[in-house]
């Protein structure tokens, strides 16, 4: 099943599933897609107190897939970020997930 939600909600669910994966909680795990725009100075950092040395979306697509939760990441340029630079991912993505 494919859910789309907006921003807002989207923001909101995955701070807390992003916090609740990274604590070891047991969550509902669909397949996910993080486009990741580079260089992103909010998102490009080490979590010091994190045992797994990597950014942000690394760290969490390495706990999300430890937690048995499939993730791929998809780097995008920070100069061609914007809607339409993602639609081919975001198709791509979904009809993967359609078999």
């Amino acid at each position: 099943m494919v859910r789309l939600v907006n921003v807002h909600e989207a923001k909101t669910t995955l701070s807390r599933l992003l916090e609740a994966v990274e604590r070891g909680e047991q969550v509902e795990l669909p397949p996910a897609l993080w486009i990741q725009s580079r260089p992103d100075f909010m998102h490009d950092y080490r979590d010091p107190d994190s045992p797994i040395d990597a950014n942000e979306p690394e760290r969490f697509a390495h706990n999300y897939r430890a937690a048995g939760g499939s993730i791929n990441i998809s780097d995008i340029s920070q100069d061609a970020r914007d809607a339409e630079s993602t639609h081919e991912l975001v198709a791509r993505f979904l009809l993967d997930q359609a078999g």
